[in-house]
């Protein structure tokens, strides 16, 4: 029986998380990132990963935290290459292994577990999120590794070195995860009253510059880089590289579009719709303190819950902490304890966030991938990749969007106009990210661009000064240029 109900949750959980993103699945703007990377890993098994020169906004030498990477480059070959669409929904697995196992270890029952599962199965931001290949997953299992290792900590000191070795993997894996681990660490020392928590989280970063001989300071300061990067360039986080550009569209059509009150409340009901389920438990909270309030393992959740529920709202709506990530990202890391907390909340609470969850599923995510140009793999796509690869002469390639470069650098081995994981994001990246400050011709001078790959299905390339007889190869939406 135990073997048919395991069966059956493996089904559930890759049949809800696959179907809507199926079509979609070879999309991400990191994927083909982290297949260079952990490629590179595998033959040379250093760190710190040096890349081939094909990023020209970027050092080779890539401060970017490598835990992921290396991970990738552990696993064979074949399967990395012919299947990184599901490594996400896998680890995310992985996550649901332990929920499981968080419920028998303290006897919930049956109904427990049915309602943990499908809370957590049905949990929209975790399709979403997971659709193409990135290191937020194994960030997201690491962190709940974390807390339940600082869980055992505040009731017995001897899980410290497990929860400190937990945390040093965090800081070489995901910056986002490290971030609310440094404030999840903060707070759990003012509200258990123990140094413990704030020591591992802040102890842990020079601890980790030491272990690394250094290595690590290179990834504060990348992490320093885009943080500031993106400080300085909130107002166009999401803009449209040409229509929003200085220099061909109007940059304040889409600051105005940003303001206003309206627009904030939408930002934060897309948040917490990634989580249905969110919405439920904070309406249910405030009418049950008695019923949750019993029990450390309930304190220690409805903690959990509160922090990222709060650093949720402050990413989102206070413009000096939004550059710390935009706050629907850190919606996934409340899913596992929502998850727990959730089999104490009525059969009536439960059917409404099933129905809200399935659909943001089924409707909203499939909507937002099939509108997602920027990230498109399509065939018409990997024509154009098969073609520059059986032309060696084709090098150094300006793209736009920007992010079909990393496809470019992966499958064919040329520079590229890009780099986003170094130093060099407020001197370089500045130029073109995240809209153009420069024309083409001035790129082109910079950076020595040979060529420009276009979708125009993204923009027109006669608004950015590129025209018919300078094209050299069409394949869809996706033409390429010779830049005389």
């Amino acid at each position: 029986m135990n073997i048919i109900l395991f069966i059956s949750e493996i089904f559930l959980f890759f049949f809800i998380r696959l179907l809507p993103v199926w079509r979609f699945r070879h999309q991400g703007c990191d994927a083909y990132y982290f297949l260079l990377t952990a490629e590179i890993f595998r033959k040379k098994k250093k760190i710190p990963i040096v890349l081939p020169p094909y990023y020209l906004a970027d050092i080779d030498e890539q401060w970017y935290p490598p835990g992921f990477s290396v991970f990738l480059g552990l696993l064979p070959e074949w399967i990395v290459q012919q299947y990184h669409w599901l490594i996400n929904h896998i680890l995310d697995f992985l996550n649901l292994l332990l929920l499981d196992c968080f419920i028998w270890a303290f006897h919930m029952g049956w109904r427990a577990l049915l309602v943990a599962n499908l809370v957590y199965i049905f949990t929209p931001t975790l399709t979403l999120e997971y659709r193409g290949l990135t290191s937020r997953s194994l960030g997201n299992l690491l962190f709940t590794l974390f807390m339940m290792a600082m869980w055992g900590t505040l009731t017995d000191i001897r899980w410290l070195p497990a929860a400190l070795f937990v945390w040093l993997l965090i800081l070489f894996t995901h910056k986002m995860t490290m971030q609310l681990g440094i404030v999840m660490g903060i707070v759990l020392s003012v509200v258990f009253k123990t140094w413990l928590p704030v020591i591992v989280v802040i102890g842990g970063i020079p601890l980790a510059i030491v272990l690394s001989m250094g290595y690590y300071w290179k990834i504060l300061k990348g992490h320093w880089d885009i943080v500031s990067f993106w400080h300085k360039n909130l107002p166009w986080l999401g803009a449209h590289q040409v229509k929003h550009s200085p220099i061909y569209g109007n940059p304040q059509d889409y600051i105005n579009e940003k303001k206003g009150f309206i627009i904030h409340v939408k930002l934060v009901l897309r948040g917490l719709l990634h989580n249905p389920f969110v919405i439920l438990l904070l309406s249910f909270f405030p009418l049950n303190l008695a019923q949750l309030n019993h029990g450390f393992y309930r304190v220690f959740l409805i903690v959990w819950i509160t922090v990222t529920v709060i650093w949720f709202f402050l990413t989102t709506l206070i413009p000096g902490i939004k550059s710390f990530g935009e706050g629907y990202k850190y919606i996934k890391y409340m899913a596992w304890p929502i998850a727990c907390l959730s089999v104490y909340v009525p059969s009536a609470y439960l059917s409404v966030g099933l129905v809200l969850s399935l659909i943001v599923i089924y409707i909203g995510v499939v909507r937002t991938l099939k509108g997602d140009i920027a990230f498109k793999i399509d065939p018409d796509f990997e024509d154009c990749i098969q073609w520059i690869k059986k032309h060696d002469k084709i090098n150094r390639i300006g793209c736009i969007n920007s992010h079909l470069a990393d496809p470019i650098a992966y499958f064919c081995c040329r520079q590229v106009l890009w780099g986003t994981h170094h130093y060099y994001f407020n001197e370089k990246v500045i130029d073109f990210f995240p809209v153009l400050r420069k024309s083409i011709e001035e790129l082109g001078r910079k950076y020595d661009l040979r060529y420009w790959l276009i979708n125009t299905n993204y923009t027109n390339t006669n608004d950015i000064g590129l025209y018919e007889k300078q094209c050299i190869y069409k394949s869809g939406s996706y033409e390429l240029f010779k830049i005389v």
